[in-house]
Order: C-alpha cells, then sequence, then structure tokens
C-alpha cells in the first residue's frame, strides 16, 4: 500500500497511508475511534476504493484468496458452533483433521464438545458477545490464507481468552502475515511492526 488515501466530498476519511507487509510477521495497526482503521480494512479487502495511491500484491498471490478476516460485527448462521466455525464448508465437506482442528480450538477457548455439536436456532441471540468473538476468531485461524486481519478480535473479552488469543496470535505470525487492529496497548516486543492511523 503506497500512499493510499481516501476523501469524500468534505472531507478526508484516510490520510496518505504507507503499509508494507511480508509473508510472516505481526503488524499492529493502532488508532483512535474515527481515524480510519475500518476504511483502512474495507480498501485492503478491495471494499473500498482508493481516491489517491495504490495497492501492489505479490504476483504469487494473484487470483488467489489472500485475506482469513475476523471483523468486529461478523454474523454467525443458524447452525451449530462447530459448522460456523469450518464455514464455508460444515462438518461435513471439512476432512478430518480440519474437524480435530476445529474441536481442539473450541475446546481450549472454553466449549464443551458437546455443546459445539448442538445446532443453535437464533445463535446470535443466544450467545454472548465474548463467545461470538472466540468464534469468529477461530474461524480465521483454520483457513489456509496468508494474511489474518484481525479487526478489534481481542476488544471486550475476559482476561484469561485474551492472552490465549493472544499467544495464538503470536504463534501465528511465525508462520504468515498477522494484521491485528486494535486501540488498545500491546507490546509483542521488536519483532512487530506498528502502524499508527492518524
Amino acid at each position: 500500500m503506497d500512499h493510499a488515501s481516501v476523501e469524500s466530498e468534505d472531507r478526508v476519511i484516510l490520510k496518505p497511508f504507507i503499509l508494507q507487509l511480508r509473508s510472516k510477521g505481526l503488524y499492529l495497526i493502532k488508532g483512535k475511534s474515527g481515524s480510519g482503521k475500518t476504511t483502512l480494512i474495507r480498501t485492503l479487502l478491495g471494499e473500498q476504493p482508493l481516491t489517491h495511491g495504490f495497492i501492489r500484491v505479490n504476483p504469487v498471490l494473484q487470483d488467489k484468496v489472500i485475506f482469513s478476516y475476523a471483523s468486529q460485527n461478523t454474523e454467525l448462521f443458524n447452525t451449530s458452533i462447530i459448522d460456523n466455525v469450518l464455514y464455508p464448508l460444515g462438518v461435513e465437506e471439512s476432512t478430518a483433521e480440519k474437524q480435530e482442528n476445529a474441536k481442539k480450538l473450541l475446546q481450549e477457548f472454553g466449549f464443551s464438545s458437546h455443546a459445539i455439536f448442538q445446532e443453535i436456532e437464533g445463535i446470535e441471540q443466544v450467545l454472548s458477545g465474548g463467545e461470538k468473538k472466540r468464534i469468529i476468531f477461530i474461524r480465521a485461524i483454520l483457513s489456509e490464507a496468508p494474511v489474518l486481519l484481525l479487526d478489534e478480535v481481542t476488544s471486550n473479552l475476559d482476561v484469561q481468552n485474551e492472552n490465549k488469543m493472544l499467544a495464538m496470535i503470536q504463534k501465528e505470525a511465525q508462520k504468515r502475515c498477522v494484521i491485528l487492529v486494535t486501540h488498545r496497548e500491546y507490546d509483542f516486543g521488536h519483532s512487530t511492526i506498528v502502524y499508527n492511523v492518524k
């Protein structure tokens, strides 16, 4: 992303921004509410056209699904928890290995082995905000996309689940590119590259 910016008729929504990503590593995108973090995400996902600047993609990744995205507002489906984390596939279409990985992650984040297979009608109302965040996070982790894009996934979590999530984020960053968008203060060490959206 080279000097990318987004403007409307009367204001600048995203000021000129430079973002360079490697195949592995943890990138922290920080900024206050209203600073343009959401717009930045939408430009990366191709949902928001740029007014100026451009985005260059490694030719190796052309025509491939680049991002696995865990957003703040992703909806869940009225089915089982494990089907939700295995989306777009389901239990029947997924490999045995992926099913086991899904079950292991769900149990690690506090979901019982019995509950994850139950069909849940009105799942958005039944589960808490923290439970939904954990499900969306696990769905993103299970994806094999080369870039993991996480938008405020650690907000409104209890300390135990937040720490589990942060440890998993660091582990994933050793295998692929991880972008964590947050307004919180985290210190992941010198290997983390921090960008501030102002």
